[in-house]
């Protein structure tokens, strides 16, 4: 099978990475950036395709890992040199295909891809959308064979999960961000945090968010809370964190609270 990937962004490098090393699927790379596209063409020994508008090339699948703004414009500029062309956001609706020639796709891998560390678990879900019943067997026997786990949802449901995902991951990454600067600021070592995030996730494995939840907030203890707000005089971004994430969590435990109060 014929795979032409377009795009020199983390998520291109992730798709060249995973499908090029698989001896029976013959992967091509293209991009707008040429210079990019010849280095990942070079680190996934993968064929290079320069000018497809001038090549008589024709492809079982393209995968388009750009950048939400230009999936409309590469999209037209690459229909007709494939049976089935996809694109690879979260948010973004499969009729942002404007094809006329191709028929069109989702392939949206649902994970933080970042090119300066290698995806550490890598049996995640991918989420898949296709016009035709044999597109979608395809598209979910490719992502079987990246070792991920394919997932059949409409447009608006990998939406939601969309939104779902930047909660979990984008959000909580930024308090990350806040605590590590907090403790630098303090002149203390941010690493002494790292088990305690790790522990942190790898409960959500065997409970559910709602029952792992601990800390001040959650026991209604207002004295350490006093004392933290204090320490947070002259952190304003944090100080406002704090008081944001304190107020959600008390909401939800609140029932919780005023019965132990009664006992």
């Amino acid at each position: 099978m014929n795979i032409l990937i377009a795009g020199t962004g983390n998520v291109a490098h992730f798709m060249s990475r995973k499908i090029a090393s698989q001896e029976s699927l013959h992967v091509w790379n293209w991009g707008r950036n040429k210079k990019e596209a010849r280095t990942i063409s070079s680190l996934y020994d993968t064929k290079g395709l320069y000018e497809p508008e001038k090549r008589n090339i024709y492809f079982d699948l393209i995968i388009l890992a750009v950048a939400d703004m230009a999936i409309e414009e590469v999209g037209l500029l690459l229909d007709g040199k494939g049976e089935l062309i996809v694109h690879t956001a979260g948010a973004i609706p499969v009729t942002a295909l404007k094809l006329k020639q191709s028929s069109k796709g989702v392939f949206y891998p649902l994970q933080t891809i970042s090119s300066a560390a290698k995806v550490s678990c890598e049996n995640f879900f991918c989420l898949l959308e296709a016009e035709k019943e044999e597109h979608r067997t395809l598209l979910s026997g490719l992502a079987r064979s990246m070792g991920l786990k394919p997932s059949k949802v409409e447009s608006i449901e990998r939406a939601q999960v969309h939104l779902a995902a930047v909660l979990v991951n984008n959000f909580v990454n930024h308090i990350y961000h806040q605590a590590f600067t907090y403790l630098n600021d303090a002149k203390l070592n941010p690493e002494m945090l790292q088990p305690l995030i790790e522990e942190t996730s790898l409960k959500l494995r065997i409970m559910k968010p709602y029952e792992a939840q601990t800390g001040p907030a959650r026991r209604d203890d207002q004295q350490s809370i006093a004392q933290h707000l204090a320490l947070l005089q002259h952190h304003e971004s944090l100080k406002e964190i704090y008081n944001l994430f304190n107020r959600l969590i008390s909401n939800t435990y609140k029932h919780v609270q005023d019965q132990t109060t009664q006992d």
